[in-house]
């Protein structure tokens, strides 16, 4: 094997595969000359009674060769989890916000210029969640939340494939042994 390998892949510049799905089909090829570019921040603060983690990711890069965009990179995204603590009742609320800029991929048109084979809206979904421990049987944990709580219509992976809609998740569970 020769050349220089793309960090995300396995395959030597130049192979190619072909991938079909729901959303159409995409192909992955390796690429000589490429500058993946990408960083991530992340915070927490934790107390008695507050808990918040914050998050952003950035993650971009181009073929140096033709200055198309590398594979399907991500929108920049910002994400907060959020909550406060009930040690009274055992219990946690809480929201998660994640929060997606406007996104466009751009590929090589094949006459030397570029065109945009990807493009998707940005986003903000909240979802809402609250878990509680009772205290008379502390192996259980009781959880509910409510996904996507406005109802948004996005498209986290492809153009064209919505996430699904509101989501209400109820959840026992039992931890055995210690």
């Amino acid at each position: 094997m020769s050349g220089i390998l793309n960090p995300y892949s396995w395959r030597k510049p130049g192979s190619r595969a072909t991938i079909a799905g729901a959303a159409g089909t995409s192909e992955s090829s390796n690429v000589a000359d490429a500058e993946p570019i990408g960083w991530e921040a992340e915070a927490d603060y934790d107390s008695d009674r507050v808990f918040t983690h914050l998050s952003y990711a950035s993650i971009d890069g181009p073929d140096l060769s033709d200055g198309s965009d590398l594979g399907s990179p991500t929108p920049d995204r910002l994400a907060l989890n959020a909550g406060v603590k009930v040690p009274e009742w055992n219990a946690r609320l809480g929201t998660r916000i994640q929060h997606a800029a406007e996104f466009a991929q751009r590929v090589a048109d094949g006459a030397g210029g570029l065109m945009i084979a990807d493009q998707r809206d940005s986003y903000t979904i909240v979802d809402i969640y609250m878990t509680w421990r009772p205290d008379f049987a502390n192996a259980v944990r009781f959880d509910i939340s409510v996904d996507n709580v406005f109802d948004e219509n996005d498209e986290r992976v492809f153009a064209g494939v919505s996430e699904p809609a509101r989501n209400v998740k109820v959840a026992a569970s039992w931890q055995f042994g210690g």
